[in-house]
């Protein structure tokens, strides 16, 4: 006696359903998770009220960051103008102003990740590179990989990072 079976696999339902686990990882946990740290940079690299020969930091740097997107595509990015705005005052410079009185919110943002322009007349040396935004797109690299399979494992998926 013989006993045949057929199995019939749908790849279709696995494949939504780890698309699925995937963007729920996305819009959740990753983007909580990429958001924490660059703040966690910004906030090391420019806490409030340190002082330096141009400027005291206003810790505002940390709460310019924007985390959008849906699907599968994340974008990480500091929006300048979501840093204060304020003139120049009875012989005190404007907070995130030029000494002329320009909006100086995206330069600055500009020139803390990539380095500051030498010559300004506040800050002769200009500023060093921070690379903020590449520093933390290294933890990204290393980090949402194991968060997306987290996600999967726990969707009853196998799955090893390597």
């Amino acid at each position: 006696m013989e006993i045949e079976a057929n199995l019939e696999f749908d790849y279709g339902e696995v494949l939504s359903k780890i698309k699925g686990t995937s963007i729920k990882a996305l819009q959740g946990t990753i983007r909580d998770v990429a958001k924490d740290m660059l703040n966690d940079i910004l906030v090391r690299d420019f806490p409030a009220g340190r002082a330096t020969k141009s400027y005291i930091t206003t810790g505002q740097l940390a709460d310019t960051i924007c985390v959008e997107g849906d699907g599968l595509d994340l974008m990480i990015y500091v929006d300048p103008a979501k840093l204060s705005l304020e003139p120049y005052i009875d012989g005190w410079l404007g907070v995130h102003e030029s000494i002329y009185g320009e909006d100086f919110r995206e330069p600055l943002v500009e020139g803390l990740n990539e380095g500051g322009v030498p010559g300004s007349v506040i800050y002769p040396a200009g500023h060093s590179a921070k690379h903020f935004m590449q520093r933390a797109f290294q933890q990204y690299t290393k980090t949402f990989l194991n968060l997306l399979a987290r996600e999967l494992r726990g969707a009853g998926f196998e799955v090893t990072v390597g």
